[in-house]
Order: C-alpha cells, then sequence, then structure tokens
C-alpha cells in the first residue's frame, strides 16, 4: 500500500485469543446454522436483551463467546462479513443507530 507493507493473518477465532491485532474480519460461517445471523436474530449485536428463549441454547453460547473473542482483539478495526439476505433492514436500522456501518461488497 502507499502506506507501507501489511502483515496479513489468516486464523482462526481460537488461536488468536489473548492477542492483540490491528484489524480484524470475521467471516460467517456454518456450524449447525449461520452464526452471525443467530447472533444477530437473538438480539446480540443490536442492543437488545436476548429473550430467554432465544438466548438459551449451547451452539448460540458457543458462537457468541468465539465473536466476542473476536471483536475484543483489534485495535482499530472489526469488520463482521455477513451474507446481506442474513440481515434484516429491521435488524441493519436497529445496528446503523448503535454506530455501525454497512458496506455491500
Amino acid at each position: 500500500t502507499p502506506q507501507g507493507d501489511i502483515d496479513l493473518e489468516v486464523a482462526t477465532i481460537h488461536s488468536v485469543k489473548g492477542e492483540t491485532l490491528e484489524a480484524v474480519l470475521v467471516l460467517t460461517t456454518f456450524f449447525h446454522g449461520h452464526d452471525l445471523k443467530a447472533i444477530i436474530e437473538s438480539g446480540y449485536l443490536r442492543g437488545v436483551r436476548p429473550t430467554p428463549q432465544k438466548a438459551k441454547g449451547k451452539i448460540l453460547a458457543e458462537h457468541v463467546k468465539r465473536i466476542h473473542v473476536a471483536m475484543t482483539r483489534p485495535r482499530r478495526l472489526v469488520c463482521l462479513a455477513i451474507r446481506d439476505d442474513h440481515i434484516s433492514t429491521e435488524h441493519r436500522t436497529e445496528m446503523e443507530a448503535l454506530g455501525w456501518s454497512f458496506q455491500v461488497v
């Protein structure tokens, strides 16, 4: 880049636990369901307290832990890459009100 070289590391969330990074890109994955979609739908990341029914479940709890680790690693930028059809207009609006920014690529 014009600013100099960029060190790029491709790693799992588990492997960067405890590290501090400049930026993190989290890609949505599928394991019993799409993890970022489930987290957003349950209320996490939208500033909505999940109902007990939506918050329960071992798989969702594991997704939340992983995303928490990923989102607390970067100093400057965190980016969550999710399929456009996995987030509703209503959820997007709620997140934008909290300061989230969306880019379609």
